[in-house]
């Protein structure tokens, strides 16, 4: 019989969009909305980054409008 890991993350959800990014955090089941700018979404990684628990972040490639969250979510290791 094979076993399953269960591992303990939060799932965040993405829209993505030119102007802004619609965030849902699995585990608090809260949304908000940030701007589609670096600083906005270096605020974002920064919270991230101080949270004990692993994350994982989900989005669909929209025309570039992706870029930006993508690069910094790299920069920020997450």
């Amino acid at each position: 019989m094979k076993t399953t890991e269960v591992i303990d993350y939060m799932v965040i959800g993405v829209e993505v969009s030119e102007d802004k990014l619609d965030l849902y955090r699995s585990i608090t089941r809260k949304s908000e909305t940030i701007t589609n700018e670096v600083e906005s979404i270096e605020q974002f990684c920064k919270s991230l980054k101080k949270l004990k628990t692993p994350v994982m972040v989900v989005m669909e490639a929209t025309g570039g409008y992706e870029t930006l969250l993508v690069r910094a979510l790299n920069r920020f290791r997450l």
